[in-house]
């Protein structure tokens, strides 16, 4: 429920705010994800694929937000030997992106 202490509505569902301390590991993504997750780490970095394919939803809303963010620097610094590699990864990633039900 939104509320003045919670103006995005966390709680809505039953689920939880995330704790702030929480590690961000990559054992948390599930092994049907990791390949996508694999293919994008080169680019993206550990802690934006981590949250993008996280078991909580609420990385994973994290992370679609700085995979979008970052979208633009990833393909300005690839290689051009790496953008067929790089195009690959996207396209799938966003393709899982869609499927979320978040």
């Amino acid at each position: 429920m939104v509320t003045e202490d919670d103006p995005l509505g966390a709680g809505i569902g039953g689920s939880d705010k995330l704790d702030q301390n929480e590690e961000l590991r990559y054992l948390d993504v599930p092994p049907t994800m990791k390949g996508f997750t694999d293919a994008l780490l080169p680019y993206y970095g550990e802690p934006c694929c981590v949250r993008l394919f996280h078991r909580k939803w609420q990385f994973r809303e994290e992370g679609v937000t700085i995979f979008i963010k970052e979208m633009n620097k990833a393909f300005q610094d690839a290689q051009e030997s790496t953008m067929l590699h790089l195009n690959s990864a996207v396209v799938n990633a966003l393709t899982e992106i869609q499927k979320d039900k978040v």
